[in-house]
């Protein structure tokens, strides 16, 4: 889960780069018969698919992800351009649980950042591209969001996949839903373009 929040426009310092991340998985009956090198390597992959600290000025972006148990198919990244002024934020989740959904997850994400300069709906159009065979095989889906932040306005343009779990807090207090409006990857039928939106975060408003 990220959120991201715009500084009070009067504030004369800035939350910068605050991210924090729990990947600790919460220990169930039978963790025990996990041998220690497993989970290792288990800890090892899911931290590899979260977001690694960003540096951003008047925004602070935060992040929290906690796996019920082994390897999902969970993703998110954040990736900050400053010489563009922008950051693109991602989230993510492919169908099922374990090495298939994190094998999934990573050629997703990674097929993400190939396109990370394009804007969101014609990088969501690419990587599902590059994906397609990978998920039609695997009869697999992914639900997805991904967003460009601009941060001279807090433009953002986005693309929600069947992800439908995103939410944009005002200044007044009121909580606006935002509503999937395309197919998961995986599912949205080939040439169909992806249908990116645009919402704005006002000094003090987050989402």
């Amino acid at each position: 889960m990220h959120t991201i929040e715009q500084g009070e426009a009067d504030e004369t310092t800035h939350r910068v780069g605050e991210m924090t991340t729990d990947t600790r998985a919460p220990r169930e009956a039978g963790d025990d018969e996990l041998d220690s090198a497993d989970s290792y390597w288990i800890d090892a992959v899911q931290r590899a698919m979260r977001p690694a600290p960003a540096v951003l000025d008047e925004y602070t972006i935060a992040t929290t992800a906690r796996s019920a148990r082994g390897i999902s198919g969970d993703l998110s990244d954040v990736t900050v351009d400053s010489q563009r002024g922008y950051a693109t934020v991602t989230v993510g989740d492919v169908m099922g649980k374990g090495l298939a959904s994190g094998v999934l997850a990573a050629n997703l994400l990674g097929s993400l950042e190939v396109f990370r300069q394009e804007p969101p709906g014609e990088a969501v159009d690419a990587a599902e591209t590059a994906t397609r065979d990978h998920f039609e095989r695997a009869s697999a889906f992914a639900t997805l969001f991904h967003a460009r932040l601009r941060f001279r306005d807090g433009r953002i343009e986005f693309v929600d996949a069947g992800h439908g779990l995103t939410a944009h807090a005002h200044t007044t207090g009121a909580v606006e839903r935002i509503p999937s409006a395309d197919f998961p990857i995986g599912l949205q039928p080939a040439g169909i373009p992806r249908l990116p939106r645009i919402l704005h975060l006002a000094p003090g408003s987050c989402s």
